[in-house]
């Protein structure tokens, strides 16, 4: 005779734990944009390039996601979190140019966004998604100047508030990081970032994000255990 045995297991919230996403362990999509190139797609670049240019402000800009991370947050509130871009490059002189952290708000698709495009049949609501409260969040949240040495040539970036914004179930803008060299620059100043198409997995953008369980959300874990006995 066989019998089956259900075990019901409960237990509690789970209180601070963390992931990370990146670096060879779950990728990014990444690209950007060239106001000189405006059609092209960049989503196969190994480097991110943020440029800057007196006649044409913005010239390129950074994108980057994880599609898992809007996953990982619904139902959570982020308590930190840390976004590190390994600096692989100087366009030239980076020591004068600012690079501005936004939230992106419309969906894009690594392998058709382009300067003009979020993807291949719908286009930024202004060009170089610049559009405020549409294409990317209001305000920035962060501007990094020079070069970070603090982490032997990674840039960290604290998105801790960005996140908050976007976890519980507000997870349908989270599309994404924007960076965009602040406009006052020198002419032609830029940096470019490692991009998830690096061969070495180190050099690739990487996020770690530390959460508890929201209210409401998946605070009961449930283990099914069969056991067959004969």
């Amino acid at each position: 005779m066989k019998t089956l045995l259900i075990i019901l297991m409960l237990c509690g919230p789970v209180m601070g734990a963390e992931f990370t996403l990146g670096e060879g362990t779950v990728d990014a999509d990444d690209a950007y944009g060239d106001v000189f190139n405006s059609d092209t797609n960049f989503g196969t670049a190994v480097l991110t390039r943020i440029n800057d240019n007196n006649s044409v402000p913005g010239q390129k800009f950074g994108l980057v996601k994880w599609e898992e991370l809007k996953d990982s947050i619904v139902n959570r509130t982020v308590t930190a979190g840390s976004l590190w871009m390994e600096h692989s490059g100087v366009a030239s002189d980076p020591d004068v140019m600012g690079v501005a952290l936004f939230g992106i708000l419309t969906y894009w698709v690594e392998g058709e966004v382009s300067y003009d495009s979020a993807r291949s049949t719908v286009l930024w609501n202004t060009a170089g998604a610049v559009g405020s409260g549409t294409d990317v969040t209001v305000s920035n949240f962060g501007t990094k100047v020079g070069l970070d040495t603090t982490y032997a040539g990674e840039y960290l970036w604290d998105v801790t508030t960005l996140l908050h914004t976007w976890d519980g179930s507000d997870t349908a803008n989270a599309q994404g990081f924007l960076f965009r060299p602040v406009q006052g620059s020198d002419n032609f100043t830029g940096i470019d970032y490692g991009s998830a198409d690096r061969a070495t997995a180190s050099e690739r953008p990487r996020i770690k994000v530390v959460y508890t369980e929201a209210a409401g959300g998946a605070t009961t874990r449930r283990r099914i255990e069969l056991i067959r006995s004969e």
